[in-house]
């Protein structure tokens, strides 16, 4: 199912990914190239995620059906 919250997440991802050049999985193992680029990409990322938790946290709580999809794939 196509939710707001997927394709907002999927157009910020695409968009880092665009920009950085690096995958968030990719970019773990390449912090052994001691690049810059992957040091501030990697710092990003932790900040990015640590303000999408702030968010969901002052966003209040999930909404029922998205609470019947993550059940739904956890059978």
């Amino acid at each position: 199912m196509w939710t707001r919250p997927l394709i907002g997440g999927a157009a910020v991802f695409s968009v880092g990914w665009g920009i950085a050049g690096f995958c968030p999985g990719g970019a773990l193992p390449a912090v052994g190239t001691a690049r810059h680029e992957v040091f501030v990409f990697v710092a990003a990322l932790v900040i990015g995620n640590l303000a999408a938790k702030r968010v969901q946290t002052w966003s209040g709580p999930r909404a029922p059906a998205l609470k019947n999809q993550e059940r739904e794939l956890k059978t």
